[in-house]
């Protein structure tokens, strides 16, 4: 049995990113650029990370905002296949 598929309807695609521009567009910039630049900082030393992962998020700092700060520091966790 072939597995389908999944397919985002255009119209959610759509939706999601005039969600996303209207949230960017009434976000205070510069209480995004601190709580991120406050994450990057926690983040290269040994802190707990939630306290500033939940200061980017009341922040209006978006998921793969976060998520890209992140890899920046960490990097991304990528498998290695031994045979």
């Amino acid at each position: 049995m072939k597995t389908p598929v999944f397919r985002v309807d255009p119209a959610v695609e759509e939706e999601a990113r005039r969600r996303l521009a209207e949230l960017r567009a009434r976000r205070d910039d510069a209480a995004v650029e601190r709580a991120l630049g406050s994450l990057e900082r926690t983040a290269r030393g040994s802190e707990n990370l939630v306290p500033r992962i939940l200061e980017c998020v009341k922040s209006n700092v978006t998921v793969g905002e976060i998520c890209h700060r992140l890899r920046a520091i960490f990097g991304e966790y990528e498998e290695s296949i031994t045979i």
